[in-house]
């Protein structure tokens, strides 16, 4: 094995696991958008001094979130042209044993997808423990 074989392998690996990372991503922040969760990172300040500032600061953190899927897309996009340049060079250089090599970095790969995906879970569950809406009536009726 070269030098440039075994580089070339780390590189798949490693664009590999960035693409998967990005679709955890992705998933993580259509989840929010379905369940009308803000992430802290998308969360932004509006002074609330009326219902119209209400309803701007949930347009503006669903715009972020929506806007950081698109950031999302492009990035896979770009990281799949990468993998694919990648993956005919390994493949042309290893020739058979690529699919068994293939295989072991996807095994290893999974196993930390699945640890991540667990904590994207968790993540969401305790976002949705700490932002229950309650809906505030801001007229005062008589009984």
């Amino acid at each position: 094995m070269t030098t440039w074989q075994a580089h070339s392998i780390y590189q798949y690996k490693s664009i590999r696991t960035k693409i998967l990372k990005c679709n955890a991503d992705i998933f993580f922040n259509r989840q929010c958008l379905t369940k009308n969760i803000v992430p802290k990172y998308a969360n932004t300040k509006v002074p609330i001094t009326s219902k119209a500032p209400h309803t701007t600061q949930k347009r503006i953190c669903s715009i972020r979130i929506k806007d950081e899927i698109k950031f999302l897309y492009m990035k896979k996009d770009k990281l799949d042209k990468q993998l694919y340049q990648i993956h005919l060079r390994v493949a042309q250089g290893w020739g058979n044993s690529w699919h068994t090599i293939r295989n072991s970095i996807y095994e290893a790969i999974n196993k930390n997808m699945d640890r991540k995906y667990h904590i994207i879970k968790q993540k969401l569950s305790k976002l949705e423990h700490t932002q229950v809406s309650t809906r505030k009536c801001l007229k005062t009726f008589n009984p």
